[in-house]
């Protein structure tokens, strides 16, 4: 049985360049460590800037965690990654990753399109579906993707309530 994918898009009042510096050079300011692995213990995460890297976390005693690989990086209109993040929270092996596409459009010089789908949820097994629904319930990913406008409309990620 096919899961779908989830797919979002959202309005950012901010430049494209800048939408993906906030996205990929400030991940650490906005990400919740409620994604994480390392929960309360998260202290910083990074993306590789190039395709073939990988995005990670750090936890408080510096161990660092990988959340996936860098698919595909071509700033500043696209992002691809893999989510290693099981539906039990463990971390999944790099062929049972589902995929991130993340598309940034310019609407306007100051207002950037995100485009944002989850797919390949098949991948996990059989926590795949009930990851999908958690990853698309308003806690999940919309949830994200607001820390991420709050952030690069000029406001702190920590801050930001819930779409």
């Amino acid at each position: 049985m096919a899961i779908e994918p989830i797919r979002l898009s959202i309005e950012i009042a901010a430049p494209r360049t800048h939408v993906f510096e906030v996205l990929t050079r400030e991940l650490a300011d906005w990400w919740p460590a409620e994604f994480t692995f390392s929960g309360d213990r998260f202290a910083s995460a990074s993306i590789d800037h190039l395709a073939g890297g990988e995005w990670f976390e750090i936890d408080a005693d510096g161990q660092k965690t990988s959340w996936g690989e860098v698919r595909d990086w071509q700033p500043p209109e696209l992002l691809v990654l893999s989510w290693r993040m099981a539906a039990d929270r463990s971390q999944e092996p790099p062929d049972q990753a589902s995929e991130i596409r993340i598309r940034l459009s310019e609407l306007s010089p100051a207002t950037t399109l995100l485009k944002f789908e989850h797919d390949d949820f098949g991948r996990h097994g059989e926590g795949g579906a009930s990851m999908r629904d958690g990853l698309a319930s308003g806690q999940g990913w919309s949830a994200i993707l607001e820390r991420l406008r709050f952030a690069a409309s000029g406001g702190s990620g920590s801050e930001a309530g819930t779409a």
